[in-house]
């Protein structure tokens, strides 16, 4: 029973970490994607100021276009606090996790907390 108890024990670590894992991986693909929407978001919203100045765009639209800004920014901010949370996950699983790791997933959480919008978020970022 001991040797059986012992196996299952393994599964569970071994599908959890791999779980962590992948969650860990799909959330970096989520934010490198997030981070292109962003710069597009962010053209789109120069372009929609400057068609106002020409009379091509109104207010509206500009209003539309900053509320796209915002969404996937705050997306961004959400899928990098899952990133952040895969990765104290993985190193549980893994049985990695110490003060240390927990000490830097604070300060990065203190720094992007103060941090304005733009640079929390910056919009030329990669």
């Amino acid at each position: 029973k001991a040797v059986q108890e012992l196996e299952d024990a393994r599964r569970l670590v071994t599908q959890q970490t791999q779980q962590a894992w992948l969650d860990l991986q799909h959330s970096n693909q989520q934010i490198a994607a997030l981070k292109r929407a962003l710069l597009s978001a962010q053209s789109q919203l120069n372009a929609t100021r400057a068609g106002i100045t020409v009379g091509l765009r109104n207010r509206v639209d500009a209003l539309n276009a900053t509320q796209q800004l915002f969404n996937i920014r705050r997306d961004l901010a959400r899928a990098r606090l899952i990133g952040l949370l895969a990765l104290l996950r993985l190193h549980d699983a893994a049985g990695q996790l110490d003060q240390q790791h927990l000490e830097q997933i604070n300060n990065l959480l203190a720094r992007s907390q103060t941090a304005t919008p733009q640079q929390a978020v910056p919009a030329s970022a990669p």
